[in-house]
Order: C-alpha cells, then structure tokens, then sequence
C-alpha cells in the first residue's frame, strides 16, 4: 500500500465523519476506488497512449494533417481540449472548413 494511498483514504474517513456514514475499511475503500492500485496514469496513457506527443502525432497521423498543423492547434486550445475541440478542429481542417 502506498503512502499517497493512505493519506487518499484518511481524506475519505474524514469526509465521511463529517456526513455521519461509517466509512469502509481501507481495503474495501481501495478495491472500490483503486482496484488497480496507484497507478498515476495520464488521460493520454488511459486511452492508449505513451504521451501527449504520442497522442498529437496520432491524432494527425489518422486524420491524414501535418503534425505540425495539429501541434498549432493543440497549443492554441490548450490541454483541456485535446479529446474534445481539437478533435473537432483536427477534423475540420483534414475536410478543408479550416
């Protein structure tokens, strides 16, 4: 078990000491909320991925634009878009709207 792990789990105890609920044992806590362990896992590597690099490179890659268009667009809508609005822009630069 880790230490991020446990001070995760004081956290739950105490939030659930606030609310008047009997919190589950530490064990039931983590196979319920970390079945695989702490894995620190990216959204990249969630879904397949090494990396944003890797992601960016794929992303133009399958929608057939040059990565150094995509990377523009990527810094331009941030991070926060990377699943969402820069798909969508991805998309429409590859059918000429942009």
């Amino acid at each position: 078990m880790s230490e991020r792990l446990d001070d995760l789990y004081d956290v739950y105890v105490g939030k659930m000491r606030d609310i008047e609920e009997p919190p589950m044992s530490q064990e039931e806590w983590e196979k319920e909320y970390y079945p695989y362990g702490d894995t620190h896992m990216t959204i990249y590597e969630d879904n397949g991925y090494e990396d944003r690099e890797d992601y960016l490179r794929c992303l133009a890659e399958d929608n057939e634009v040059d990565y150094s268009t995509v990377r523009a667009l990527a810094d331009v809508l941030g991070e926060n878009e990377d699943f969402d609005g820069l798909v969508t822009s991805v998309q429409d630069v590859a059918q000429g709207y942009m």
